[in-house]
């Protein structure tokens, strides 16, 4: 767990901007385990997961996750389902990264491959 403002490194992959309307010309970017980024297209193999981040770098950062305040506002995207196969789950979560612990600190969890995230 984090101390003193510190916070525990776990490698993390920036696969690279990925471009949004809306985000009010913020660079954001997709990190984790995407296939490829390229504009505003996100392509994912399956048992993988992105976090839209504000920096590119190669290790997690848990103060630089990218918020949507989406109160009052729309969401669009849309989906390519055909390479989706039958029994698969696709789904898009938004929740406030990152997880914290009591005392207010980011708490890096139990996953290497995406630290920081809560949905409890």
């Amino acid at each position: 767990a984090p101390s003193g403002g510190k916070f525990v490194s776990h490698h993390a992959t920036c696969q690279g901007e990925i471009l949004m309307d809306g985000v009010g010309g913020t660079h954001v970017y997709a990190t984790g385990s995407a296939q490829s980024v390229s504009g505003s297209k996100l392509v994912m193999p399956h048992n993988s997961g992105v976090s839209i981040t504000q920096v590119c770098t190669d290790s997690w950062n848990p103060y630089k996750f990218m918020p949507f305040p989406l109160l009052g506002q729309t969401l669009s995207f849309k989906v390519d389902l055909s390479k989706v196969a039958c029994g698969c789950n696709l789904a898009v979560y938004f929740v406030l990264e990152p997880g914290k612990l009591d005392d207010g600190t980011p708490s890096d969890g139990t996953c290497d491959y995406s630290p920081y995230y809560c949905d409890a």
